[in-house]
């Protein structure tokens, strides 16, 4: 396990001799111990949702009115278990400042990684009336906003205005300029980020991601590398390093599999590595190997939109059409709409010529 990072290191550092072929480019919690079972499930599990959405509302404006709900519902069997502890686990290290601020800002980013952007939002503003000097909360009360469909700019400038040496405000306004296509704008901020933060893989990992979206492939692995070079053991870095080859139909089976098989010893069983290791598979043409990781990623979630939709081309292109068609209908019917569900329509066209 120690010496498969250092390999995929070198193989990522060898690549940038071939620098100019054409290239592309993201809790344990304890169970409840005891008890008596429940004979009805549902209502279990209607009054856990209940518990749940009462301690996020209250999390937003009282974080820790919030933690004797989110402290039960940790330890139980609830499928809100999990959010619960993040939610709890942010609380708690926030409010070990005593700064009221600093304390919804944490909460807020717990909120946010758990999906509830919403009651995010509300923290993050609570945070800012708190502290209006506070740059890290206007950053990502700008990207709170965002995520709930309004304009989050004046809030980024604002944090930019009070800290422009904050790592938060530089990626927050890369990834808002990203959303308007203007990528030239985003790796200007990006760029002051790696000259701020020259050890930050992350800033090294958006840049890449940035080149891709400026239509300038090549310029990815560079920045891939130096990621890799910072932290030879992130399985982040693992995971971009793989999506880079499959997208890239690159170094495939030298690096985009390497990285592939240390990131199911780390995560086995996921959907989207399994369907990302099928399509690194179809793409070396072993094609009844990468069949077999497409089901695994169906068995392991069926509802997971993009095993359908790269398993239904991977189908047409054998031309098992009518195996195609289900699975390209199963991606409009878990995503109506969005670019996977655009892809799904464009096939499901050419079928139907």
């Amino acid at each position: 396990m120690r010496r498969a990072p250092r390999k995929l290191l070198l193989l990522a550092l060898l690549a940038a001799l071939v620098f100019l072929l054409p290239t592309w480019w993201m809790r344990i919690w304890l169970p409840r111990q005891g008890g008596v079972p429940t004979p009805t499930v549902q209502a279990t599990q209607s009054a856990h949702e209940r518990s749940y959405r009462q301690a996020v509302e209250l999390a937003a404006s009282e974080p820790l009115d919030a933690l004797p709900l989110l402290n039960e519902l940790a330890f139980t069997e609830s499928p809100y278990a999990s959010a619960a502890l993040t939610i709890r686990q942010g609380i708690q290290s926030g409010r070990l400042s005593g700064d009221r601020a600093y304390l919804l800002t944490a909460t807020g980013q717990a909120l946010a990684a758990v999906g509830e952007w919403p009651a995010a939002r509300q923290a993050f503003l609570a945070a800012v009336e708190a502290n209006p000097e506070f740059a890290e909360a206007w950053a990502y009360l700008g990207e709170a906003l965002q995520q709930n469909g309004q304009d989050g700019l004046a809030a980024l400038e604002k944090a930019e205005q009070l800290d422009p040496n904050s790592l938060s405000v530089r990626l927050f306004l890369a990834l808002y300029w990203q959303r308007q296509a203007d990528f030239e704008r985003a790796e200007r901020n990006l760029r002051v980020a790696a000259l701020q933060y020259p050890q930050n893989p992350l800033v090294q990992m958006q840049l890449a991601e940035n080149a891709v979206l400026m239509g300038d492939t090549t310029a990815a692995l560079p920045y891939l590398e130096r990621a890799l070079q910072l932290a030879p053991n992130d399985p982040a870095i693992w995971r971009a390093v793989a999506v880079y080859s499959v997208e890239s139909a690159l170094y495939v089976e030298e690096a985009g599999l390497a990285a592939l098989e240390l990131l199911h010893e780390r995560y086995p069983g996921q959907a989207d590595l399994l369907t990302l290791h099928a399509r690194a598979l179809a793409l070396l043409r072993r094609d009844s190997q990468a069949e077999e990781y497409f089901q695994q990623a169906l068995q392991a979630d069926e509802a997971y939109t993009p095993a359908h939709l790269y398993y239904g081309i991977f189908l047409l292109a054998g031309q098992r059409t009518a195996e195609a068609r289900t699975h390209l209908n199963q991606v409009l019917a878990l995503q109506p709409s969005g670019p996977q569900a655009d892809l799904a329509a464009h096939w499901l066209a050419q079928i139907s010529q």
